[in-house]
């Protein structure tokens, strides 16, 4: 539970632009198109993403700080919220070694990068900063949960863990980090103009969609889907895998992209659906 929780609050910042910038390129850019006459659409997507940028920093310089004092509240033995509040310090620092990194991200490369590169270069700021106890409370002042037996069940509920039987072996450092790093990189190089001019030479086209006036494309190499399948390849070819592993990590993606797509599927069959009753309904006026 309070894993669920700590995730949910930290994605807070970054979440307008997940999955490499997809709430703004595609929810604002297809939500806006329609409805606007904005000569430079790119421009104004970018405009819009700085603006949200700027309201995620200021509201993400307490997010840290206010997740430990969740964590202290609602599983810490005194139930305090104060108790969250000794680690002040680094948690302020920790929320400007992402925020100020995503910030500068956003105004100078798009919304396709704050989230990916203010993480990356968040961590790797406070990650040694830790290690070396930087800004860190004192021994007194530690805080952590109790013994598991202590818990309160509705904690765990279900879940049952146990150690992973796909784990192969120990892996460097460099190795473990550099998936991560290779999709940024991939992602910045593909962002190129001349790159991305000739990354979107690939597309594909579907006209008229059930009979609609709405059609859609596919610009396959710019995805950033072929980056992450990509640097998937590449990671399986880096790390050694066991075509085994691979394949079940696969299995695995799989099944979680099928119950999306079913998801997605519905969702713009009740918007073509709406989008012909409005049409049906503005001729009834007009008649």
């Amino acid at each position: 539970m309070a894993a669920v929780v700590a995730g949910m609050v930290i994605q807070s910042t970054p979440v307008s632009f997940g999955a490499v910038g997809t709430p703004m390129i595609v929810g604002v850019g297809t939500g806006v198109e329609p409805l606007t006459q904005i000569t430079n659409l790119s421009s104004f997507i970018f405009e819009v993403a700085t603006k949200v940028a700027t309201l995620h920093f200021i509201a993400g310089l307490l997010i840290p700080l206010f997740l430990v004092g969740i964590l202290t509240k609602f599983f810490g033995k005194n139930k305090s919220f104060s108790e969250g509040l000794k680690v002040w310090k680094f948690a302020l620092f920790a929320a400007f070694a992402m925020t100020i990194p995503y910030i500068i991200v956003a105004y100078l490369l798009g919304p396709e990068f704050p989230a990916l590169l203010g993480g990356l270069i968040g961590l790797a700021i406070v990650i040694p900063a830790a290690q070396k106890g930087f800004l860190m409370p004192k021994e007194e002042d530690v805080w952590d949960f109790e013994e598991k037996d202590r818990w309160d069940p509705t904690w765990t509920g279900r879940v049952e863990l146990k150690n992973s039987e796909i784990y192969a072996g120990k892996i460097s450092m460099w190795r473990a980090w550099a998936p991560y790093v290779l999709i940024a990189a991939f992602l910045l190089i593909s962002r190129l103009t001349v790159v991305g001019d000739w990354l979107k030479s690939a597309t594909i086209v579907v006209p008229n969609i059930f009979g609609t006036d709405i059609s859609s494309s596919w610009e396959i190499l710019f995805s950033p889907g072929f980056i992450f399948i990509l640097v998937a390849v590449i990671t399986y070819v880096m790390h050694g895998m066991k075509p085994s592993d691979f394949g079940r990590a696969w299995k695995a993606s799989g099944k979680t992209i099928i119950g999306l797509v079913i998801w997605t599927i519905a969702i713009y069959i009740i918007a073509t659906n709406n989008k012909r009753l409005d049409a049906i309904g503005g001729k009834k006026k007009s008649a």
